[in-house]
């Protein structure tokens, strides 16, 4: 080569390039200046490597200590190629990769150096390496079982996963197959090579499969485990990462519920005929109650019926034992104008007395007739409810006068409305021999407080008796089924539950209960009718 065609490649080559004499710079090209941070030759030009290198090198070795022995290697060898860490002019360092070749010009001896600045690579292999020591680092200390397959085979696992199998060593685990550290079937029926196969395809078209399957270990134990299988590259090569998680626990937890759940399916079924059995028990028991109701009814307004219906009969006799009297002595020719005249006079008086009698048994019949259809047939229709609730109150007239009950009434004349009646009556009868049962109990000065109000669509009706009032303890459970304190006497302890779904549920409204012990009780019942009129 012409000595002007190497000086040419030598100002030209994208490489630094530089000639020692005795160690010393003695000329460099202008990609060698760029490379150090130089801003001319003649700033480098006399300096030796060691004034751009730091004093010692990435292994520790002194720049000098090392450059000395490749400077030895390559008067042995002729050449020598190695990579250096170097500084710049700032001090900023970088890394190169050194040819240095020894060569005679003009009968001297001189290194001609080529520099090649692989900061970046060296970064990138940094990189590389950091980040694989990190994957080691979290594969071989994770908790989670994981393990390396290449061709279904198991090529690494960590110490999770030989602690889950059982293993003592990995080269107890080299070689072995997914097929080796499971059952021949899993749970399902399926066999294990089945599924295998087509979780194959899957990860191959997915690259992930997450399910939950069933590991033996090394002395035969089956277990549960969640594994999630992913497709890596590895070093070049395609392999599956497999984390395996113990989830026995889980799978024992989910059998032991579903078993619960087996049990209180069956069990709901039990109570559901249970209950079915107590609503058709309960519902003859309110029918029981609705007649008991009725049947005070019945003897009350019997006895009051008695006492008209008994004067009307006596004066019918003597009406008739008069007639007998006047048409004798009508027919003995006796008869004078003063005796008709009494007649008249005493068929007067029996027929006013006759007619009182018999109008006073018309409205006790007309009433208890009205209340006694209300509670048994379900139907709407218009009332005042202020006429509606005394008629129901002269229906338990007698009730209340032999338990020496006063009633004290208030409603406004006006309240006409639409709504089924029997429910009200119901709901009344229910809280008035409650008071005369359980308040009362025969106690003088007894009195009951009725008032009707309204507020927009909304009628309340408060209730309230002077009586022995009701326990704090009993206070909350007087509204449930089959709770009485009167058990022994006769009580079913239906009487306020009817109240309370009558008014609750078919009039739509609320009903609340105040009492302290001899302090009375009050009852504060809202509810709705299907219109005002």
């Amino acid at each position: 080569m012409h000595q002007n065609e190497f000086e040419l490649i030598f100002r030209n080559s994208p490489d630094g390039l530089s000639i020692l004499k005795n160690g010393v710079v003695v000329d460099c090209n202008q990609a060698m200046v760029n490379m150090i941070g130089a801003t001319s030759k003649e700033q480098v030009i006399g300096l030796t490597p060691y004034d751009f290198s730091p004093e010692f090198q990435h292994d520790g070795v002194s720049s000098r200590d090392k450059g000395s022995a490749l400077v030895a290697q390559c008067e042995k060898e002729g050449t020598v190629s190695f990579e250096w860490l170097h500084r710049k002019m700032n001090g900023f360092p970088f890394w190169c990769e050194i040819i240095m070749t020894s060569m005679v010009a003009n009968g001297e001896e001189m290194r001609f150096v080529s520099w090649r600045d692989i900061s970046e690579k060296k970064a990138m292999a940094q990189q590389i390496a950091e980040q694989k020591n990190t994957f080691e680092t979290l594969f071989n200390e994770s908790l989670d079982s994981l393990s390396l397959l290449v061709n279904y085979q198991l090529v690494d696992c960590n110490k999770a996963f030989l602690e889950l199998f059982g293993y003592k060593s990995k080269v107890q685990v080299y070689g072995l197959t997914p097929l080796d550290i499971s059952p021949e079937y899993q749970p399902n029926g399926l066999s294990s090579i089945e599924v295998i196969t087509a979780n194959a395809e899957q990860i191959s078209d997915e690259g992930m499969k997450r399910q939950e399957w069933q590991y033996k270990k090394a002395d035969g134990t089956l277990f549960w485990a969640e594994i999630i299988v992913t497709e890596i590259m590895l070093n070049g090569e395609m392999v599956a990462y497999v984390i395996s998680r113990d989830i026995s626990e889980k799978k024992a937890l989910e059998d032991e519920i579903h078993a619960r759940n087996e049990e209180l399916k069956l069990s709901n079924e039990n109570l559901s005929e249970t209950i079915a059995n107590l609503k058709l028990a309960q519902n003859k028991l309110i029918a029981v109650e609705k007649m008991a109701s009725l049947g005070q009814l019945v003897a009350g307004v019997a006895h009051e019926i008695n006492t008209p219906v008994g004067i009307t009969l006596t004066s019918v006799t003597q009406f008739m034992e008069e007639n007998q009297a006047l048409r004798k002595k009508y027919q003995q020719g006796a008869l004078t104008p003063d005796d008709f005249e009494e007649f008249l006079d005493i068929s007067g008086e029996i027929a006013e007395i006759m007619k009182t009698n018999i109008d006073r048994t018309a409205q006790l019949v007309r009433s208890f007739k009205q209340v006694a259809v209300d509670q048994t047939i379900e139907e709407e229709r218009q009332i005042n409810l202020k006429h509606y609730i005394e008629e129901v109150l002269f229906s338990l007239a007698t009730v209340l006068r032999r338990a020496n009950v006063t009633v004290e009434f208030t409603c406004e004349d006006d309240h006409n409305v639409t709504m089924n009646p029997g429910l009200l009556a119901q709901v009344l009868t229910n809280l008035v021999i409650n008071s005369i049962n359980h308040g009362f109990q025969g106690a003088g000065g007894s009195t009951i407080t009725l008032v009707v109000s309204k507020e927009n669509d909304i009628f309340t009706l408060c209730y309230k008796d002077n009586g022995k009032g009701i326990s704090p303890e009993n206070l909350p459970k007087i509204f449930d089924p089959f709770f009485t304190t009167t058990r022994g006497s006769g009580g079913t302890g239906l009487g306020l539950n009817i109240i309370y779904n009558i008014i609750t549920t078919a009039l739509g409204g609320t009903v609340n209960c105040v009492s302290q012990p001899n302090q009375g009780v009050t009852f504060t019942i809202t509810f709705r009718v299907s219109a005002s009129v």
